[in-house]
């Protein structure tokens, strides 16, 4: 969750806006005390916030699997034994679902009916029996953690100009360390 937790933190210092609507949603449902657990479903905002951190900064950008039975993808037939790339990352900045695919909208979470056409469309943890266990386990952390931060301070300034990142193994900021 670390990883995610400073992705979250960079698209907050991006967007003062995002951060009022949370800031107000997490005072008017709990105020200043600390969140607990039953909390988190009262926090529509913040819960699609952390959505919106998933889909563009996915924990698992590259999926890779080996097919077991022979099928069809459109027209490409996929064989036995061959190996199959899924671009995460690249399913989540499809524009065609996701205008402004680098922008947090809270609406494209917080708006269920709007959303499950979305949500089809994401898989920042893979999906079916392969499925990373993250969610279950890191969701709690994620929610609490901007949630008690967003409490006490604002996050930002973000850094002047355009945000670059770098793949390697994993996305980080360009620039942001000399061994990548």
């Amino acid at each position: 969750p670390s990883a995610t937790l400073s992705w979250a933190m960079l698209l907050l210092a991006k967007s003062p806006s995002v951060q009022d609507t949370l800031r107000s949603e997490i005072a008017r449902e709990i105020g200043d005390r600390p969140p607990a657990p039953e909390d988190f479903d009262r926090l529509v905002s913040l819960s699609a916030f952390v959505e919106e951190t998933f889909r563009i900064f996915p924990a698992i950008p590259l999926l890779s699997r080996i097919a077991a039975t022979p099928d069809e993808l459109g027209e490409i037939r996929i064989a036995p034994g061959q190996r199959v790339l899924i671009s995460v990352i690249g399913i989540h900045m499809d524009r065609r679902f996701f205008p402004n695919p680098m922008e947090v909208v809270l609406s494209r979470a917080s708006n269920i009916p709007a959303w499950s056409e979305a949500a089809s469309h994401t898989i920042p943890f893979g999906m079916g029996q392969r499925m990373c266990g993250g969610p279950r386990l890191s969701r709690p952390a994620i929610l609490a953690a901007p949630c008690t931060l967003l409490q006490k301070a604002r996050i930002g300034p973000e850094a002047p100009g355009p945000t670059q990142f770098d793949w390697t193994r994993v996305l980080h900021l360009k620039g942001c360390c000399a061994r990548c």
